[in-house]
């Protein structure tokens, strides 16, 4: 994008102004921001509400004080492009930083915990735990349905649940290594380990301490979601019931009626593939 079109652009997730060089902090929470997403732009020299080019003074001597900031206090190193712009004799310094592979960034001196910064909208703001702890998986390629749960074993899964998988994706051998394929085990320091994803689908009945990955399905009455008419829970192993869950939720969802020809059929205003595509997302995963 040309940067007199980026000028004109509103701040966003991924560009911010800033009239003048602001505080040491604001610049690298912006930057540690921008790296811990898909990346951005922050453009110094140009006023954040009515977008006039006022330039800055010394660019050059701004663009090195920014790189030494950059890479003295942020951790991992941050590599960002940083462009002296002359528009109509006035400069400006476009600091364009990439999403980061090594994520979460921080403050070096404050740490993980309280310097992990992301952007929300046209804001900065920290990062709770748990977007950390999604960063950290991002950077190591898996997500959070991916890890292991080193207390449990094999044995802890739900075999005939298993099988009728394995089945079901035509595959006859139950092996450890022919699980790890589907994420139902993960091999650690030549171990096997089910996953979070593998306890959810396969795990035993018995693992009662895993309740909170359990089914619920309830109906209210009216919309302040007080009342409730009915309710459904299912615990796991969850793949087996996969297809009486599906039938509860529909039996909840209002319907309505069409005329195809001389029969009235009734349909669920939510579109029955939309209601199953929300229960079997995690068989395909």
């Amino acid at each position: 994008m040309e940067i007199l079109t980026k000028i004109k652009q509103p701040e966003s997730r991924k560009l911010e102004f800033k009239e003048r060089f602001p505080q040491k902090s604001e610049i690298l929470k912006t930057i540690i921001a921008f790296s811990n997403g898909a990346g951005g732009d922050l453009i110094i020299g140009v006023s954040d509400k009515e977008r006039d080019v006022v330039g800055i003074k010394n660019p050059f001597e701004l663009e090195e004080k920014i790189s030494n900031m950059i890479n003295d206090s942020i951790s991992p190193m941050i590599l960002p492009y940083i462009s002296i712009i002359d528009i109509n004799g006035k400069k400006i310094l476009n600091i364009q930083v990439m999403g980061g592979t090594n994520k979460p960034y921080f403050l070096k001196s404050v740490g993980i915990k309280n310097s992990s910064f992301i952007r929300i909208g046209s804001t900065t703001r920290k990062a709770s735990q748990e977007i950390i702890e999604e960063m950290r998986r991002e950077a190591h390629g898996y997500s959070y349905e991916e890890e292991i749960i080193p207390s449990l074993s094999i044995n802890d899964l739900d075999k005939n649940a298993v099988k009728y998988f394995l089945q079901k994706n035509n595959v006859a051998r139950f092996e450890k290594d022919v699980l790890t394929k589907w994420h139902i085990l993960r091999k650690n320091n030549g171990d096997y380990f089910p996953t979070v994803l593998s306890i959810i689908l396969f795990g035993n009945s018995t693992l009662s301490k895993y309740d909170y990955f359990n089914i619920r399905i309830s109906k209210f009455n009216g919309s302040d979601y007080k009342d409730i008419s009915e309710s459904t829970e299912f615990t796991i192993p969850i793949l087996p019931k996969i297809d009486e869950i599906i039938t509860i939720l529909k039996s909840y969802v209002k319907k309505t009626s069409v005329l195809d020809g001389a029969r009235r059929i009734e349909k669920t205003i939510i579109p029955e593939f939309a209601l199953r595509e929300i229960i079997i997302y995690p068989v395909r995963y």
